[in-house]
């Protein structure tokens, strides 16, 4: 499947064309890596990398300290320590949150994302990162029914809920038009 700038600034309309450029080359071999590599896992992941990230303009997680407070002490994460839910906050476009997350990736990605949380948040190394958690959490399967009831699935998995599903939709929507 194709992917070029222009195509991501149809999608994202407010994209430059330089920030476009420097998507589409980060993009491309991880897509490549991890096999979201038909119309319906590009469309999919897509949506929901542009909604995670808004617009693909943020690679964090936004929030004060006080924020991150709340990852605090989250066992499910494996933040075990005050200051854990700042230093492990979301990032990268699906936006990888939490030790546990950071330890698997590190892991499977054989980078040190654990000390240096973040690399997450810079290309190309977001764009492996998210592409490596979206396939090791069974996305591309869910992706090739098309369907809106396996895109909220994906919504779940990725956002424990459904925030900002309608966002999520018109992404997905839009992307099925560009890429047929």
């Amino acid at each position: 499947m194709e992917l070029h700038d222009g195509q991501l600034r149809r999608l994202v309309p407010t994209l430059t064309t330089v920030r476009a450029k420097e998507l589409t080359q980060a993009l491309i071999p991880a897509f490549a890596e991890y096999e979201i590599n038909s119309s319906a896992r590009l469309c999919a992941c897509l949506a929901q990398f542009a909604h995670e990230t808004v617009g693909f303009k943020y690679m964090r997680e936004l929030g004060g300290p006080s924020y991150f407070t709340k990852y605090d002490f989250r066992e499910d994460l494996g933040n075990n320590a005050k200051g854990m839910g700042a230093r492990y906050k979301g990032r990268g476009f699906i936006q990888l949150t939490g030790l546990f997350n950071y330890q698997k990736a590190s892991k499977a990605l054989d980078l040190d994302l654990v000390n240096f949380p973040e690399l997450v948040e810079q290309l190309p190394i977001a764009a492996r990162v998210s592409c490596w958690w979206w396939a090791s959490h069974g996305l591309n399967s869910l992706a090739d029914v098309d369907g809106i009831g396996s895109f909220k699935k994906i919504t779940k998995i990725i956002n424990g809920g459904f925030n900002g599903l309608n966002s999520r939709i018109r992404y997905w929507t839009l992307a099925k038009t560009i890429w047929k």
